[in-house]
């Protein structure tokens, strides 16, 4: 005969209640995991502008040679022209020798003089690609190979006292903006807006002689603002690379 098996097993006695058992507390929530921040993470970014890069785009002024090179952005003017002309040229010479500047496209006009001294950083991304050598040539497959290694950076005092012995400063002046007609001149430095304004006068610009009947005004900052007429006793510096002829 076949002997059923029990429905359910209990402790001796023949009771059928689950044996007492000691509570269990609950299990604690995991600790919540909190990642690991690098020591880098949290230092302040000092090194960031040190290793950005800066893109130029360097054509001579006749645009028969062009070439694109990308140095930090702490490197200066002066580290550019050893780049582009190699380590042999001065590369920190009178401005009438060799000499970068920023092109302005769409004026046809030189926005800006690079000095020796100047930071590549300093130089606006939009203006990247309108960098332009004056007095000088280059050769872009030695700036190729030049490129394998970093320039040598000229001392930081010796550029600076090369930048303050430079004789002469070169101005640009704009003598009839719609016309897009401008020209240059160089003076002295510490000279004032009057020998400059002399200086143009020779040139016969404007037909008059008296430099009295016409001003020498810095551009206007913003669109439809009036030029900025500057005394003829004002000391002509760096500030006044370009300036607008004014009657």
């Amino acid at each position: 005969t076949a002997v059923g098996l029990p429905t359910a097993l209990g402790p001796p006695g023949g009771s059928n209640a689950a044996p007492s058992q000691p509570p269990v507390a609950p299990a604690p929530a995991p600790a919540a995991t909190v990642p690991a921040v690098s020591a880098e993470a949290v230092a302040p970014t000092a090194s960031a502008a040190a290793c950005e890069e800066v893109k130029l785009t360097i054509s001579t002024e006749d645009e028969s040679e062009t070439v694109e090179v990308a140095l930090p952005a702490t490197a200066s003017a002066a580290d550019l022209l050893h780049l582009l002309l190699g380590p042999g040229h001065a590369a920190l010479s009178p401005p009438d020798e060799a000499q970068l500047y920023i092109y302005d496209d769409f004026y046809d006009k030189i926005d800006r003089w690079l000095k020796a001294s100047d930071p590549l950083g300093s130089i606006n991304r939009q203006d990247w690609p309108f960098i332009r050598l004056k007095g000088a040539s280059f050769d872009p497959s030695a700036v190729a190979a030049r490129r394998a290694a970093p320039p040598a950076a000229a001392p930081k005092a010796a550029v600076a006292a090369v930048a303050a012995e430079e004789p002469e400063l070169e101005i640009s002046v704009v003598v009839d903006r719609d016309l897009g007609i401008a020209t240059s001149a160089r003076v002295r430095r510490g000279s004032t807006i009057r020998a400059l304004k002399e200086v143009l006068s020779a040139m016969n610009l404007t037909g008059e002689a008296d430099t009295a009947s016409w001003s020498l005004a810095l551009p206007p900052k913003s669109a439809g603002a009036s030029p900025m007429p500057l005394a003829d006793s004002t000391v002509v510096t760096e500030e006044h690379f370009e300036l607008e002829l004014v009657q």
